[in-house]
């Protein structure tokens, strides 16, 4: 056969200069001139097809460093995008999984210091009285000519061996170096399924639901988990997911999930309330869960009903059992929605299985914990509410983004509320970038705020409102579109604040800021309906009561739709 092979196609093949120079190369001592050629077609193969992945990947890696298309006007393509679009479309392939291109992506790039500070002052201009401002441009100014400078040096030089010059630093001191409790500080919650019930079977749900999580799981930490805990009825089970090293599927899972929903076992003392040591400070925590011998799994489910309402005075009330364990809970109700409360990784990883005994000490130090998550959580006013008299679908209609039409709105109702304006921080995507995470987008602008006083100004007319809300409405999808391109201000800042530290050098410019106000954070669904969610502190004197926000931004949504459609 390999003889019939040889004299049907020409070997080696003509014209391949590069290939008789593998022949070269090869070892001359027992090979037969065929199995160089075969040795030789497969080193020079490999070779090619290496140089190939390489040139496609850099060169798509050139494409997504092009952020021109963001910055284009709305419904206008220009010939140059067109075919950049192409490109990345050639170069990308078909289907990608969700990091295939991670390494192609560009490194997120280091602002110019002196564009930050500038961007920085246009940004706190309409917060303070002109003799403040006056003394910030002066500090601003001192800053990016002395110090600024030489902490930028370091930021290169890291920018430069890091694949991303903000992320490590994120999550280190942002998450990781904070002892504080996590309940409340750190931990944030989303609901899928809100309308839909695609199954009543709770078993069911829960295994899918895994199922699918697992797919997208990424292993963090050195040693890889294999199994999750889940709370049901004050109990903690220890659940596999795999056999002979397949994950299991979500019939299987169903059947361990209903397993534990039929125990009629009671729980171990102190084993309902250990959840609530993510209230504790978090050295106290770490030391009190090593008492247990746990084994560290991906993730923490709760299968109990756990129903959230306003109470009679208003505010958003839960039922204290379970609290919140780490590093995620989910929660399977009974109409068939999913609902998880999720934990930034802001702690050494739980480890939870079944617990067959609580020491005493580690007793005391749940009860303990247990009043202080009842203090935080007390502390928290939420108020969750849809609003479905319109969507983005008519918002669009005004010719304008529909994030910049709400945040202005939340502008106005909050100078409604308060007579005054604030900084307010609104988070941005850096995913253009390698390992990119968020960035700050100042919404609180000069634009913004000469709008909310035309509009609380009888005398102006809708045409003028009309002006200052389109310049608003650009300005801030300017500023999105910067912050997505790795112009923004706050990350900046914060790592020239970092290396400062390191230098042991102190800024007036670069100090800590702590604020009080409200939380709202807001999902655009479909084309008719918007989901807010308001939080505040009870213990602020700063906010008012939400209940009263949560009405004041039905009412300016409204109105700024009547006067702007």
């Amino acid at each position: 056969m390999s003889q019939a092979l040889g004299e049907s196609l020409p070997w080696p093949p003509p014209h391949t200069d590069a290939f008789a120079t593998c022949l070269v190369h090869l070892h001359s001592g027992r090979m037969s001139s065929q199995t160089k050629n075969i040795v030789s077609g497969i080193l020079f193969g490999t070779g090619l097809w290496v140089a190939v992945i390489m040139t496609m990947r850099y060169s798509l890696k050139v494409l997504l460093s092009y952020h021109g298309w963001m910055f284009a006007e709305h419904g206008k393509m220009s010939r140059s995008t067109k075919i950049w679009m192409a490109m990345v479309k050639v170069f990308s392939g078909r289907k990608p999984m969700l990091y295939s291109f991670q390494t192609s992506l560009p490194r997120l790039p280091v602002p110019a210091v002196k564009d930050t500070v500038s961007r920085y002052l246009e940004s706190v201009r309409p917060l303070m009285k002109e003799g403040d401002f006056q003394r910030m441009t002066a500090l601003a100014q001192d800053f990016a000519v002395n110090l600024g400078p030489k902490l930028q040096w370091y930021l290169k030089l890291k920018s430069w061996w890091a694949t991303n010059y903000v992320s490590d630093w994120w999550e280190e001191y942002i998450y990781l170096r904070g002892r504080g409790p996590l309940m409340v500080n750190s931990n944030y919650y989303a609901m899928e399924m809100l309308y839909v019930t695609p199954t009543h079977i709770q078993a069911a749900r829960a295994g899918n639901t895994i199922h699918a999580m697992l797919l997208y799981h990424t292993i963090q930490h050195i040693k890889d988990s294999r199994h999750i805990v889940v709370y049901h009825r004050g109990r903690y089970f220890k659940v596999w997911l795999y056999h002979d090293g397949r994950l299991l599927r979500p019939r299987e899972l169903e059947q361990q999930m209903q397993h534990i929903l039929d125990d009629p076992s009671e729980p171990q003392p102190g084993e309902t309330k250990l959840a609530a040591l993510t209230a504790a400070d978090s050295v106290e925590e770490t030391l009190c869960s090593l008492e247990f011998r746990l084994l560290s799994p991906q993730y923490v489910m709760a299968t109990d009903i756990f129903q959230l309402g306003y109470a009679e005075d208003g505010h958003c009330r839960g039922d204290t059992n379970p609290n919140i364990p780490k590093p995620t809970r989910l929660q399977w109700d009974i109409p068939g929605e999913v609902s998880l409360l999720i934990q930034r990784p802001s702690s050494p990883g739980w480890e939870g299985s079944v617990f067959p005994w609580f020491p005493e000490a580690c007793q005391e130090v749940i009860e303990t914990s247990l009043s202080s998550a009842n203090l935080l959580a007390n502390d928290v006013d939420l108020h969750s509410f849809p609003f479905d008299t319109f969507g983005k679908g008519l918002i669009k209609k005004c010719r304008t983004s529909p994030d910049a039409f709400i945040q202005l709105a939340l502008q106005l109702a909050h100078y409604k509320d308060m007579g005054k304006f604030c900084l307010t921080y609104e988070a941005s995507m850096t995913r253009l970038f390698r390992e990119g995470r968020t960035e700050t987008v100042r919404s609180c602008t000069t634009e913004s705020c000469s709008f909310v006083m035309a509009m609380m100004d009888p005398m102006k007319t809708a045409e003028q409102r009309l002006k200052l809300f389109k310049i608003a409405c650009e300005k801030h999808q300017h500023l999105y579109r910067l912050a997505m391109t790795g112009a923004g201000i706050d990350r900046h800042l914060f790592c020239l604040y970092v290396v400062s530290k390191y230098l042991a050098v102190d800024s007036p410019f670069l100090k800590e800021v702590a604020d009080d106000g409200y939380g709202v954070s807001y999902i655009i669904v479909g084309e008719n309906f918007i989901h807010f969610h308001i939080s505040s502190k009870f213990s602020s004197p700063e906010t008012g009561l939400p209940q009263k926000t949560r009405s004041l931004v039905k009412a300016v949504m409204l109105e700024s739709y009547c006067q702007f459609h």
